[in-house]
């Protein structure tokens, strides 16, 4: 159980304690959802996904669909994922001209999803179009994000004065379950419970994505992997919910990855919340 009379002691006599910042919450559309909103949402998140593939060099002759000739033997396309076939590998994919059909190698077939934004460097073989999936995903030259200076994360579902005393001298963000206390540096995990995933920001530059175990659940069974590989094949796509709630669905699609977090984490909630550190994309950050 938290001490929260040492907790804001600690506040008082802290120095120099960092500050975290809730700067994203998930929450559903508060209006009633209409059938134009379903289409503007993928609409959306084509528009979104296509930005960060323009450019790669994987992705060369970049031309949309209707631009296709039975002269061109390669070319790259940018699409969203309408159908998989099943008897061939293949999927048809669609941009705002018009949708043809690629055959796919079976790791790109089996990873991919309806509803995907994908890069396709495509070769006619034969009549048909095969093509190498190229994701949105993390760009190798990103900025690593770090803290100035040393600096700890600490995550408890249940947080005793010993713990407290550990930390109480060091650069330390407490991202907490079980207190109703709230401070530049302590965020009560609890009141997002139920809005999860959230985007905080430490430190001004440090992102931090927290989802839940509910939310990747139907995930885990489409790919048949583990929790965190699900996040991998998320932070891939630079979309957290490719197959999102019916309720979520709105103009925009909220849950394209914009800014790349550099720590990714998920809990699980049952009687009591638990968690599990996933991913961590930057440096000199300790957990």
């Amino acid at each position: 159980v938290v001490d929260e009379l040492l907790l804001k002691k600690l506040i008082v006599e802290a120095p120099q304690q960092p500050q975290v910042k809730v700067i994203k919450v998930y929450r559903k559309p508060v209006k009633k959802i209409k059938v134009d909103d379903v289409v503007n949402y993928y609409i959306s998140r084509y528009n979104q996904l296509k930005q960060y593939l323009i450019g790669r060099m994987e992705l060369p002759n970049i031309i949309s669909i209707n631009k296709i000739t039975p002269l061109l033997v390669s070319f790259s396309l940018i699409g969203i994922v309408k159908e998989k076939l099943e008897y061939d590998n293949s999927i048809i994919l669609e941009d705002p001209t018009g949708e043809v059909k690629v055959v796919l190698e079976r790791d790109d077939f089996e990873d991919v999803i309806e509803d995907d934004v994908i890069g396709i460097k495509c070769k006619r073989k034969e009549g048909n179009y095969h093509g190498k999936i190229i994701w949105p995903d993390i760009p190798l030259n990103r900025e690593v994000r770090t803290s100035e200076d040393e600096a700890y994360l600490l995550i408890a579902k249940n947080l005793d004065t010993r713990m407290l005393q550990t930390v109480q001298h060091k650069r330390t963000y407490l991202l907490l379950f079980n207190t109703s206390y709230n401070g530049a540096h302590f965020i009560n995990i609890s009141d997002y419970t139920k809005e999860l995933p959230i985007m905080l920001l430490l430190e001004d530059r440090i992102r931090l994505l927290i989802l839940n175990s509910e939310w990747l659940s139907q995930y885990k069974s489409l790919w048949n992997t583990t929790l965190n590989n699900v996040i991998i094949q998320l932070l891939k796509r630079r979309h957290i919910a490719p197959k999102p709630p019916p309720e979520f669905l709105s103009v925009n699609d909220r849950f394209v990855l914009e800014e790349i977090p550099d720590i990714v984490f998920y809990i699980t909630i049952h009687l009591f919340p638990a968690f599990q550190v996933v991913v961590c994309l930057g440096q000199d950050i300790f957990i």
